[in-house]
């Protein structure tokens, strides 16, 4: 009786919450919104968050997910989006900004953005390829050369693709190159490598803590961390404290630094992501003055997960990875793009390897980890 006279009373207000749960019901079960409910990520939580699945003319209103690490067996969709050491930038364009890439770091290639296409307009595909551009091995890369034992800058080199629109013009610019790995001799190396090594990141470098094998090396990586957050936030577990990453590293010193993040900022402006890039880069330099940094490229994410994003896409990432990759030098800081361990034949995140397009399946952490591997540095490089 009671619950009959609240209604009336408050027919508005009832009528609100059954259509609202009846809306929310129907998305569910619909398979409208991309989730896994859980106790923590509740259905309530996708609807405020517009944790969905992107449709036509939606897309643009997707948001970088940092979602929680796959376990063994993990195969369920759907990622949520994470907070923890997530630092806001102001995600927006400055009316003055420089639309165009990066123009220290012209491609210097000689190839034409349509020397990639297969005749017809087409991007062409195959084991050389990563998202239509041919990518050239490092022993050709290097035919301008590094004298052995000769600590020398070596300047970024990029592989021109043909020109793609930004879906998202506030956040990325349209794309025209992809940034190559730094043209160095690697040699390969055994597990010891990384003893004295740091990896700092996301949850996509939470995954490699977990799932890497690596026992010895040291690892500060928080879901939703972001370049804003790098350095003040408190994630980085030392002893029994947890403390940012800025005390850390005056506490103990590295001689390798290996940094993912990124995939958390694809809503930010790439110049504004990359000058954070750059100011955290200076600091980490100031607090590990011995130590080579790492810059790892951003990891790709699926063809259908990009197809469906107009923020989280890899044109988006592409353009990020080109402008962070400029910051590396060749002698103490350095750009890895390890996507071509994990990519497909058209250069997107393998769907095979990943379980909501996004994040590596728990077994396939080991490609990313025998491409590290794959490019270890001589001992001269770090005295």
């Amino acid at each position: 009786m009671k619950l009959l006279k609240a209604i009336a009373k408050f027919p508005l207000f009832v009528a609100i919450i059954i259509s609202g749960l009846g809306l929310t019901a129907y998305g569910y079960f619909s398979g409208k919104y991309n989730i896994s409910v859980t106790m923590d990520h509740p259905i309530l939580a996708a609807v405020l968050t517009a944790d969905y699945v992107a449709t036509d003319g939606d897309a643009d209103r997707a948001t970088a997910t940092d979602a929680p690490v796959a376990t063994d067996g993990d195969s369920a969709a759907g990622s949520t989006t994470g907070n923890d050491g997530a630092a806001s930038g102001d995600g927006t364009k400055d009316a003055d900004s420089n639309t165009g890439s990066t123009g220290d770091n012209a491609d210097n290639n000689g190839n034409g953005a349509g020397d990639n296409t297969d005749g017809s307009g087409g991007i062409q595909t195959g084991p050389d390829y990563n998202n239509g551009v041919k990518i050239v091995q490092t022993d050709e890369v290097l035919q301008s050369g590094k004298a052995d034992n000769v600590k020398a800058p070596i300047p970024t080199k990029y592989q021109s693709i043909a020109a793609r629109a930004s879906r998202s013009p506030d956040s990325y610019n349209d794309v025209n190159k992809i940034a190559l790995t730094t043209a160095y001799p690697y040699i390969d190396v055994d597990e010891s490598y990384f003893d004295d090594a740091v990896f700092i990141g996301d949850s996509r470098v939470e995954g490699l803590e977990l799932y890497s094998g690596l026992k010895n090396t040291t690892f500060y990586a928080v879901q939703g961390l972001t370049i804003f957050g790098l350095m003040g936030h408190e994630y980085a577990k030392v002893g029994d404290s947890t403390v940012s990453l800025r005390e850390a590293l005056s506490r103990k010193q590295f001689k390798k630094i290996y940094i993912m993040v990124g995939v958390n900022e694809l809503g930010t402006w790439t110049d504004t992501f990359t000058d954070a890039y750059k100011e955290a880069i200076d600091e980490i330099r100031e607090l590990q003055p011995g130590a080579v940094i790492f810059i790892q490229g951003i990891m790709y994410v699926s063809d259908d997960y990009s197809k469906a994003h107009d923020i989280v896409n890899n044109d988006n990432i592409i353009d990020k990875n080109n402008h962070i990759a400029a910051l590396a030098n060749g002698v103490d800081i350095f750009y890895l793009d390890m996507n071509l361990a994990i990519t497909d034949d058209s250069g997107y995140l393998d769907p095979d390897l990943t379980w909501d397009g996004v994040h590596l399946q728990a077994q396939y952490y080991s490609l990313w980890v025998d491409f590290l591997k794959s490019h270890g540095l001589d001992s001269y490089m770090f005295e």
